[in-house]
């Protein structure tokens, strides 16, 4: 919790209008009942085909409106969630969260210029980092997957790593049967339900294989996250409404399809939107285009689903901690937090998300700090408003010593890890300090510290056996 931070009354407006929202969920009712979704598995399509409410078109699946109101109703009364929802009248800036992400295939040490392949001690360091910096509402677990372990161990040792050192599963993609099993016997060792998740192709594709191994081992799974990743003017339309419509179609349609063929296990899904770098037509995080989807894409999430929580607003596809990395997860920060956003994505993460950096992670928590500050509110109480102030302390022509500043002054004084308020003679008088050997001074402090064990050794001996199994098979 930041001192001095405080619940938050200034506030940008909604993104949408309620009757622009409806008419993006209704419109994708119409494209899942009239384009349908193109579903690649014969099997997985003829069975739909059979299904009440279903259709096929070609290689296509079309799904009546009141079959896919009705899945989606069931899935709002199992998550309890009352649509269409209502953002919270005020919320709580003061306890903002920052979450790790795992995807990263490089990192940026401490000192370095230059992002090098990540590696085991790599990860082993970034989990130590999010552990210690678990009292200020940072949470995660693998940062990366190692380049040093084998393809076909990798998802193994990611889940192993996460397991051992962060006493927690995590996401680990799979590629194969075996490695889902894998997957499977690590969480059943850590005494977590079996659950999978399933990333979808765009444009409306039931397809993929997370999709195939979800079905595969769908008697064996008691939920399966279900996500997207359609992307502005390239996988879907050049407009955030279109793209949130093809979006919104992909993922009710799914919901509806993967209900019926895989019964008796719960399907739940996210809301993809991405922004598009049009140089390259590559994904992009952090652009002022990229925001304005994350933006809508932030507004309709929660009026679909409700949990007006994390989201991709501290993103940037700078590839070095930075003036580009801070400016664009400021802006997007403070972007995100005015409009009720309260806990945010890739904490370390450059380049969308191939490259991290424990550097940077600091900085994500400075700027996550300072974001919470800056988007609370001043007071408004009558006191604020009364004159006898100014009529005792002009006259001396000095405020500070004031009962009144004593009073107020934790309102606007932060002081964060990094980020200095105080003038040139000031700085010059401490001796000129480096920002970026700060930041590796305190890297190097918190990673160093003593920490419990994460996980008791029972669960821990399960999990290396199972892991040394694995590596024994591969060779």
């Amino acid at each position: 919790m930041t001192p001095g931070a405080r619940e938050a009354k200034m506030r940008l407006g909604p993104v949408f209008a309620d009757g622009e929202l409806r008419r993006i969920y209704e419109r994708a009712l119409n494209v899942i009942e009239t384009v349908g979704l193109d579903v690649e598995n014969a099997n997985a399509r003829d069975k739909l085909g059979k299904a009440p409410g279903f259709k096929l078109k070609g290689d296509r699946v079309v799904i009546e409106r009141a079959a896919v109101a009705e899945a989606f109703g069931a899935r709002n009364e199992r998550c309890g969630v009352n649509f269409p929802c209502s953002p919270p009248e005020d919320w709580d800036v003061s306890n903002l969260s920052l979450g790790a992400g795992t995807h990263a295939h490089h990192v940026v040490r401490c000192g370095e210029d230059a992002p090098q392949a990540i590696t085991t001690d790599d990860v082993i360091e970034g989990i130590r980092l999010v552990r210690a910096l678990a009292g200020e509402n940072v949470v995660g677990s693998v940062i990366g997957a190692p380049q040093d372990v084998p393809e076909p161990l990798r998802p193994a040792h990611i889940q192993m790593l996460s397991c051992i050192h962060a006493g927690r599963a995590t996401y680990a993609p799979v590629m194969n049967p075996e490695q889902f099993e894998t997957n499977l016997r690590m969480r059943n060792a850590m005494g977590i339900e079996p659950s999978a998740s399933c990333h979808l192709p765009s444009p409306l594709r039931l397809a993929g294989n997370e999709f195939d191994l979800s079905l595969q081992f769908a008697g064996r799974i008691k939920h399966v996250g279900v996500a997207n990743m359609p992307q502005l003017g390239v996988t879907a339309p050049a407009s955030v409404p279109g793209l949130l419509i093809q979006s919104t179609a992909e993922m009710l349609g799914a919901l509806c399809a993967m209900g019926v063929l895989m019964p008796g296990v719960e399907v739940d899904f996210s809301i993809g939107a991405h922004g598009t770098d049009f140089r390259t037509g590559g994904m992009v995080y952090g652009s002022p285009g990229a925001l304005l989807v994350e933006a809508g894409l932030f507004h309709l999430r929660g009026w679909l689903l409700g949990g007006w929580g994390g989201r991709r607003f501290m993103r940037t596809q700078a590839k070095l901690p930075g003036m580009q990395s801070a400016a664009d997860k400021a802006a997007g920060g403070m972007l995100g937090a005015l409009l009720g956003c309260h806990s945010f994505s890739g904490a370390g993460y450059l380049s969308l998300d191939e490259v991290w950096s424990p550097e940077q992670m600091l900085l994500d928590v400075e700027v996550r700090d300072f974001v919470a500050q800056a988007a609370g509110d001043f007071s408004r109480d009558e006191d604020a408003f009364d004159v006898s102030v100014i009529e005792e302390c002009a006259p001396k022509n000095e405020y500070m010593s004031s009962e009144e500043t004593l009073k107020r002054f934790r309102e606007f004084a932060w002081a964060g890890r990094l980020f200095r308020y105080d003038m040139l003679g000031s700085w010059e008088a401490d001796g000129r300090p480096l920002e970026r050997a700060r930041l590796t001074e305190i890297v190097r402090e918190l990673v160093s510290r003593e920490l419990p064990p994460p996980l008791d050794d029972d669960r821990a001996r399960k999990v290396m056996d199972i892991y040394e199994d694995v590596k024994s098979a591969i060779g």
